[in-house]
């Protein structure tokens, strides 16, 4: 996708990669891409499937499952049961869905489930002092819908501009470095919202260590 065309799926009849193996064959095709560093399984020349993503997405899945089922144990172990614990998806789902969706998961190879999208939270009060784990009210999910859309779909603007820009002038070097800094740049967005997350958490625990330390 970084060097021959702006992130592609697949169809249901096509090939899998964008510019076929066999055109490797023709000396001159095969300068170019030798020029620019190219073979014919670079990920930048293969389309992602709904298999792909589906695969990719059922890892994902397990992964998190997998941390859950860690905590639950450990705090089983430790005498507390039945707390309620799930994972946040940092970047809302508003931002994996459509075509923020396709930006992050078919064009940048994005898993809404890596860790670096979801954090282990509190669903309610208790689960969050036992743990002392932060907890998400509806309130927060919102923020996360209003502000986490605008910010993904604006990095995909700015790497839709560069990939135009590159098709003029052949720097397809230059465009994998602006590829590679959109994705550090979407997983910055998810740290900066777990950030505020987790400082919200800090926060109301001072406030209920300041409520039981009052005189009364």
């Amino acid at each position: 996708m970084a060097i021959f065309g702006f992130g592609r799926r697949s169809t249901p009849n096509s090939s899998k990669h964008i510019v076929p193996p066999e055109l490797w064959d023709d000396p001159e095709n095969a300068a170019f891409f030798a020029r620019i560093g190219a073979k014919p399984d670079d990920p930048g020349n293969l389309r992602v499937t709904h298999a792909d993503v589906a695969r990719m997405i059922e890892e994902g899945r397990k992964a998190v499952d997998a941390r859950i089922r860690q905590v639950r144990t450990k705090a089983l172990a430790e005498g507390h049961d039945n707390l309620n614990v799930r994972a946040l998806s940092l970047l809302h789902d508003d931002c994996w869905n459509g075509e923020a969706g396709d930006f992050l998961i078919y064009h940048l190879g994005l898993n809404p489930y890596d860790e670096w999208n979801t954090m282990l939270v509190a669903g309610d009060v208790r689960t969050a002092s036992i743990l002392d784990m932060p907890f998400c009210t509806e309130e927060i999910l919102q923020q996360l819908a209003r502000t986490g859309l605008p910010l993904i779909l604006g990095l995909r603007d700015k790497l839709r501009a560069a990939h135009d820009e590159v098709q003029r002038t052949h720097e397809f070097g230059r465009f994998q470095d602006i590829y590679d800094d959109t994705v550090v740049k979407v997983k910055r967005v998810a740290q900066l919202f777990g950030t505020g997350l987790v400082e919200t958490y800090q926060a109301w625990r001072q406030r209920q260590a300041d409520g039981r330390s009052a005189p009364r």
